[in-house]
């Protein structure tokens, strides 16, 4: 499937302003930890307050206290079997973040081809 999965995150940090944030962390998944994507589970590009960010995360130039980041994951499922989902988690490394409201997920049709 060319399904697309976005999760836009507002992070702060004060003392160390995201210094060692490695975004490409990111997954989503079970509770138990089974990614929605058993080829990429890893975001497949994500962008710190509007500009890409590489494997090796933050650069010292893009620290800051307040951060928005935009995570963008292919999905193996079709948009209607996403929001259908209950048990979705985001996770960081091996621990996990916040439960994940499909329900309340805005749906977006690509264009073309």
């Amino acid at each position: 499937s060319d399904e697309e999965i976005r999760i836009s995150l507002h992070g702060k940090d004060v003392n160390y302003k995201h210094r060692g944030l490695k975004p490409y962390v990111f997954h989503v998944a079970s509770d138990k930890g089974t990614s929605l994507n058993s080829q990429l589970p890893i975001p497949k590009s994500v962008l710190v307050n509007g500009v890409p960010v590489g494997l090796n995360g933050l650069p010292v130039y893009q620290l800051a206290e307040t951060v928005d980041i935009d995570l963008t994951f292919d999905s193996e499922r079709t948009a209607d079997q996403v929001v259908q989902l209950q048990d979705v988690y985001l996770w960081y490394f091996n621990q996990q973040l916040f439960h994940l409201d499909f329900n309340q997920a805005q749906v977006v049709k690509k264009e073309g081809p």
